[in-house]
């Protein structure tokens, strides 16, 4: 790619002794970037590649080459992006590593290593240990005093969905479906996932009506649910566009 023949010649420089010219932690980040967006089979090779070189240089002495949270983040988000048959280890990989170098996670951080489990195909075992990884995510960053956003909980959901049954593992369903409520945390995003995932008589129940679930909007959620949310403004069905 361009950006790696970009990157290769400041590489020269370097080598040469052009210090003003060497690659710096936003170069490499941007050249991972340009990686994923070409959508190459070996994309993730080369940031994982990147990556360990920028330690290396950092390890060496170079400090502007020094991974940051932004860095790993596009790791994550390379994982994601992956057709890698264990991404969840990978991720795990990447997340510990990131500790390690001592660079601190964001939500982003974890919202795109729950994104990349919730991704993990495979056989039962896989699959339990990455909605397990999920999991494990979401108490850390609890711990921490991180906040959960809005792309947080759908990462969940996505993982629950992907992972689980809903017959065998209701009451984990159940649990994570309380939790959910009790943080107030269903925006239209949230609730979209988690009707197309949850059968209609379970929503009717939790929400105390007979009518078609799935003609509701996140406005006709009880206030309780959707509480530390923004919604948007209710449409008006009777309302016409008008032409121009």
């Amino acid at each position: 790619s361009r950006a790696q023949k970009l990157l290769k010649e400041m590489e020269r420089y370097r080598s040469e002794g052009m210090d003003d010219m060497k690659p710096n932690v936003f170069i490499y980040t941007n050249v991972m970037e340009a990686w994923i967006a070409s959508r190459q089979p070996d994309s993730l090779d080369k940031v994982e590649a990147i990556l360990e070189h920028m330690i290396e240089q950092s390890n060496a002495g170079d400090r502007d080459s020094a991974p940051n949270t932004t860095t790993f983040n596009v790791v994550l988000k390379a994982i994601r992006h992956s057709s890698h048959p264990e991404m969840h280890d990978k991720a795990e990989q990447v997340l510990n590593c990131m500790k390690k170098t001592g660079v601190k996670p964001n939500i982003i951080t974890y919202n795109t290593f729950m994104g990349a489990c919730a991704r993990v195909e495979g056989n039962e075992e896989t699959r339990r240990r990455a909605f397990s990884l999920v999991l494990a995510a979401f108490s850390e960053l609890q711990a921490i005093g991180m906040r959960p956003d809005g792309y947080t909980w759908p990462a969940i959901w996505q993982a629950c969905q992907c992972h689980l049954d809903i017959n065998a593992d209701l009451p984990k369903i159940n649990s994570l479906f309380d939790i959910t409520v009790k943080n107030g945390a269903f925006n239209e995003l949230l609730f979209n996932s988690v009707r197309g995932f949850l059968p209609p008589s379970y929503l009717q129940k939790k929400l105390n009506r007979k009518d078609d679930v799935r003609t509701l909007t996140v406005h006709d959620l009880p206030a309780e649910w959707t509480r530390n949310v923004k919604l948007g403004r209710v449409k008006d069905p009777t309302k016409k566009k008008s032409k121009a």
